[in-house]
């Protein structure tokens, strides 16, 4: 079912479902968007924009982002930190309003998922690989490690990792938009890959 909710635009980054970001905003549409989903529900979607425009239209936002709920919110000067959690992948559909922030429906996209030893190998090695990183130095919080290394399910490990890589936004939306968390772990092992060979 199609919900109206305030969108965010990303100038870089993408945010992955499973996550507890904190993020940073001064644009005003921004601003005005945190303190409406406040004043509501909590819920908005930040979604990842193609360029570097400081009012993007909606041609410049890709078309799937992340539903997420307003924790915590606190000024800092002319910005506001915030903390959310991201909730699942939802597409986006034409813009209902522009000011004072945007607002478009969404609807949830479901992930789909079979076990299957493949993807479970997947997982494993996508684990091996990730305490090899971690060993090498990479900037990971602990609590995060220890979450994962006592197991988590496919789809959060996917999202985990892939929000720990250091990627280009367009691959970070790439992983976003695979629905199938079984290619979404292959795609994920490939680029924690990469990132170990480039260290």
């Amino acid at each position: 079912m199609a919900i109206v909710v305030p969108i965010i635009a990303l100038k870089e980054g993408v945010v992955f479902p499973h996550t507890d970001p904190i993020l940073t905003f001064g644009r005003p549409k921004s601003n005005a968007a945190v303190e409406a989903a406040l004043a509501d529900d909590k819920k908005v979607v930040f979604v990842a924009q193609k360029g570097g425009s400081n009012d993007p239209k909606r041609t410049e936002l890709y078309d799937v982002g992340t539903l997420c709920v307003v924790e915590q919110v606190s000024p800092v000067g002319q910005e506001l930190l915030v903390m959310v959690k991201a909730v699942c992948r939802v597409q986006i559909g034409p813009l209902v309003a522009i000011e004072p922030y945007m607002t478009a429906e969404i609807v949830e996209l479901p992930e789909t998922y079979v076990e299957s030893d493949r993807s479970l190998a997947t997982a494993r090695q996508i684990m091996v690989e990730f305490k090899r990183i971690f060993n090498m130095g990479k900037s990971i919080e602990f609590s995060l490690f220890m979450r994962l290394m006592g197991g988590v399910s496919a789809a959060e490990l996917a999202d985990q990792v892939a929000n720990i890589l250091e990627v280009k936004t367009a691959e970070r939306q790439e992983v976003l938009e695979i629905l199938s968390v079984e290619d979404r772990l292959e795609k994920v092992l490939e680029l924690l890959i990469h990132e170990i060979k480039v260290i």
